[in-house]
């Protein structure tokens, strides 16, 4: 379980005037906690506990079609976790509502 705070600077909206573009630029930051519920069992892992996570990314989402409300997203940065540490780069579907 993850809880924390997020927070995320759009860019675009700082320089273009346009409301509804077809790309979104945007910087990231995440800080809290990642809660792991396994057994107590010492073989298991990552072990059962609450560990510190923050990450600081940057983003791009591109809108594909006329309405630009359905697009790819493609985030780069670091994360900091005890079992997950370095830079990391994820890929996805995003939904503007």
């Amino acid at each position: 379980m993850r809880y924390g705070v997020n927070g995320k600077l759009h860019i675009l909206p700082l320089i273009l005037k346009s409301k509804n573009s077809g790309l979104d630029l945007y910087l990231s930051t995440n800080v809290g906690l990642i809660s792991i519920f396994t057994t107590l069992d010492e073989g298991i892992f990552p072990q059962r506990g609450t560990y510190f996570d923050y990450s600081f990314l940057g983003a791009a989402s591109i809108f594909l079609f006329k309405r630009k409300i359905i697009g790819l997203l493609f985030e780069a940065g670091y994360s900091e976790f005890k079992y997950q540490n370095g830079s990391s780069l994820s890929a996805g579907i995003t939904y503007r509502f």
